[in-house]
């Protein structure tokens, strides 16, 4: 495992896999509960930093997986050191800033994570019109 820092904080581990089937742990997570319940078509990651929650989608039967991440540092890390984790013909990977693409799309995903949000506290301000 590989630790992702960002001005000298933890952003994300990095984990060592390569194939999907190794991925299969994550599907134990409480991140993959709506995966469960739902069995979504279409998925949101807003700013993932590790894989995590884009590894929990490929494993999912979405038929599309968006995944907004604004630092292009940052996708170079997963090209490189993510385990093929954006190499998916389902994925959609758009650069720029999760709440910018949020006012800018129509698209209706039936999963959103907000990957970004990790360790913040619950909370809704800015997210309603």
């Amino acid at each position: 495992m590989r630790m992702l820092l960002r001005d000298g904080f933890e952003i994300g581990s990095l984990l060592f896999i390569s194939h999907i089937e190794q991925a299969r742990f994550l599907e134990s997570a409480l991140a993959a509960l709506p995966y469960r319940i739902n069995q979504p078509k279409r998925v949101l990651v807003l700013g993932a930093t590790d894989g995590h929650y884009i590894w929990l989608a490929r494993l999912s039967r979405a038929e599309s997986i968006v995944v907004v991440q604004p630092d292009p540092n940052i996708v170079q890390v997963l090209r490189r050191y993510g385990g093929n984790v954006l190499d998916d013909p389902r994925i959609h990977l758009v650069q720029a800033e999760p709440r910018a693409y949020l006012d800018s799309t129509s698209e209706i995903f039936d999963v959103v994570h907000l990957a970004a949000m990790e360790g913040f506290l619950a909370g809704s301000g800015g997210i309603g019109r």
